[in-house]
C-alpha cells in the first residue's frame, strides 16, 4: 500500500479485523478532505522538529502533547456527564432511548485516553524538567492564557452536552487518528531511542548505562496512549468501535448527521489553529530554557525511513516553489512598472526641452 500525508490521520485496514466504515464516517471523510490533509501537513512538517537530531530532549513534544491532551480530555468528560445525565433523566433535550445507549456503548473503557495521555503528560513533565533544570508546566500553563483554546475546550463541553450526537464527530476524528496515523508517529517517537525519552545521561560505555538501555526499551514512556490493551494492538476495539458506530449511523436523522459533518469540520479547523499556536508557545519555551534547534541535519537533507515523509517534502519544496514563483512574478512587475514611469519621466522631460527650444 502506498503512502501519503492523508493516511497519517486515517484508518488502517487490518485483515483480521476488516469492518466497513458506516455511513457517517464516509460523509466525514469526504466533507473534511481537504482540511484533513493540511492538518496531516502541519504535523508531519513540524513532528521531525521535535526529535533526535533537532532536539536533544522531548521538550517541544510535551508542549504539543500536552494542548492536545485537554481536548482528549474535554470531550470524554463531556460524553460521560451527558451519558449520565441521561441515565438520570436530567439532561435536555433528551435523547432517544435507542441513540442513548448507543452512544454510551460507543465509549467504552478499553478505548478511552484521557487517563493515559494523564500519565504520558506527568510523565514528560518530569523528564524535561529534569533536562532542563526548570519546570516546563510553567511553559505549558500558558494555554490556559490562550483564549483560543480556552473558546476550544467551552465549545465542546457546551456544544456536547446541547447536542450529544455531535460526539460521534469527536469519536471518529479523534480514535481513527490513534488507530492508524498515531501508529505511524508511535514508530517515528520509537525511532528517538530510550535515552532521548528518559533523559538518560549517563556514560555511554558503562555497564549500569547499557543495562538501563535495554530495560527502558521494553517499555517507552511518553507516547503509551498511542498503544492499545491486547494482543491485536487495538485492531479488535477499532472494529468494535465501528460495528457501534454503524449502530448509531442507523439511529440519527438527517438534520443530526448534518451537525455532526459540520462539527467534524468544526473540529479540524480548531486543530489547525491549535498547531500554529503550538509554534507561538514553542518558541517561548525554546527562549526561556535558552535552547537552539540543530541546524545540522535540516529537514530537507533527512533521509526519512517512511514514504510518508518523503512525500511531504516534495509537497512542500512544491508549495515554497510556487511561492517563490509568485513572488518573483510580482518582483518583475514591480521593476518593470517602475521601468515605464522612468522612460515616461524621460519623454515629458524631453518634450518639455523641446517646446521651449522651438517655442
Amino acid at each position: 500500500m502506498r503512502l501519503s500525508p492523508h493516511h497519517v490521520l486515517t484508518t488502517a485496514s487490518s485483515t483480521a479485523f476488516s469492518t466497513p466504515s458506516p455511513a457517517i464516517a464516509t460523509a466525514i471523510n469526504t466533507a473534511t478532505r481537504s482540511l484533513h490533509t493540511e492538518l496531516n501537513r502541519l504535523i508531519i512538517a513540524r513532528l521531525p522538529l521535535a526529535l533526535p537530531p533537532h532536539t536533544t530532549t522531548p521538550l517541544l513534544y510535551a508542549i504539543g502533547i500536552s494542548a492536545f491532551a485537554q481536548v482528549y480530555a474535554a470531550f470524554e468528560s463531556a460524553w460521560l456527564l451527558t451519558n449520565e445525565k441521561e441515565q438520570q433523566n436530567e439532561s435536555t433535550p433528551q435523547l432517544n432511548e435507542n441513540i442513548r445507549r448507543a452512544l454510551g456503548n460507543l465509549l467504552e473503557p478499553r478505548i478511552q485516553r484521557s487517563t493515559t495521555l494523564d500519565q504520558d503528560v506527568s510523565f514528560l513533565h518530569q523528564i524535561t524538567s529534569q533536562c532542563h533544570g526548570g519546570d516546563i508546566s510553567e511553559v505549558v500553563d500558558s494555554w490556559r492564557k490562550s483564549e483560543m483554546l480556552r473558546e476550544y475546550l467551552e465549545h465542546i463541553s457546551h456544544t456536547i452536552s446541547a447536542r450529544p450526537h455531535v460526539i460521534v464527530a469527536y469519536a471518529w476524528i479523534m480514535y481513527m487518528a490513534l488507530f492508524s496515523g498515531g501508529r505511524w508517529i508511535r514508530m517515528v517517537l520509537k525511532d528517538a531511542g530510550s535515552e532521548f525519552w528518559n533523559g538518560i545521561r549517563s556514560d555511554p560505555g558503562s555497564g549500569a548505562h547499557n543495562e538501563t538501555i535495554q530495560e527502558e526499551k521494553k517499555t517507552l514512556k511518553g507516547f503509551t496512549f498511542l498503544t492499545f490493551p491486547g494482543s491485536h494492538d487495538g485492531e479488535d476495539i477499532k472494529a468494535a468501535f465501528k460495528q457501534q458506530l454503524a449502530e448509531v449511523d442507523e439511529l440519527l436523522s438527517v438534520q443530526e448527521k448534518q451537525d455532526i459533518v459540520d462539527e467534524a469540520r468544526y473540529i479540524f479547523e480548531k486543530s489547525i489553529h491549535l498547531v500554529h499556536e503550538l509554534d507561538h508557545l514553542a518558541f517561548i519555551a525554546l527562549t526561556k530554557f535558552d535552547i537552539t534547534l540543530s541546524a545540522a541535519a535540516p529537514m530537507e537533507k533527512l533521509e526519512p525511513k517512511h514514504r510518508i515523509v518523503k512525500e511531504t517534502l516534495k509537497i512542500e519544496k512544491r508549495r515554497q516553489s510556487t511561492v517563490s514563483t509568485q513572488a518573483l512574478q510580482l518582483l518583475l512587475a514591480v521593476v518593470v512598472s517602475l521601468g515605464v514611469l522612468v522612460v515616461v519621466d524621460v519623454l515629458k522631460k524631453s518634450i518639455v526641452r523641446g517646446i521651449r527650444t522651438f517655442g
